[in-house]
């Protein structure tokens, strides 16, 4: 996933949503939302955890989207995931560290 700290929410793709056991078809709801691109309708639903660099967030709600063919990506890590946390990115050493 990428770190996208623009992001409102976490998009994952269609198909990882549906290799979890969540269909996107059956979400309660719609965002809409601003790409590269265009404004696009989005399905909302709520995975069951997401686990990053040892952190666990259970009950997570995410944008189902799927990203261009050409990225080599399944998903964009939002804001509704990383203010959960302390963030620190350090650019010279090319590390990143989330704390409670």
């Amino acid at each position: 996933m990428i770190l996208d700290t623009g992001a409102s929410i976490t998009i994952i793709s269609h198909e990882v949503a549906l290799a979890i056991g969540c269909d996107p078809a059956k979400a309660p709801r719609r965002l809409d939302i601003m790409t590269a691109s265009s404004v696009e309708v989005v399905p909302i639903i709520e995975i069951p955890s997401i686990t990053v660099l040892n952190h666990q967030v259970k009950r997570l709600e995410v944008a189902c989207h799927t990203l261009p063919l050409v990225s080599p990506v399944d998903g964009l890590l939002g804001l509704n995931f990383l203010r959960r946390f302390d963030l620190h990115l350090n650019f010279r050493s090319g590390t990143l560290e989330l704390n409670r």
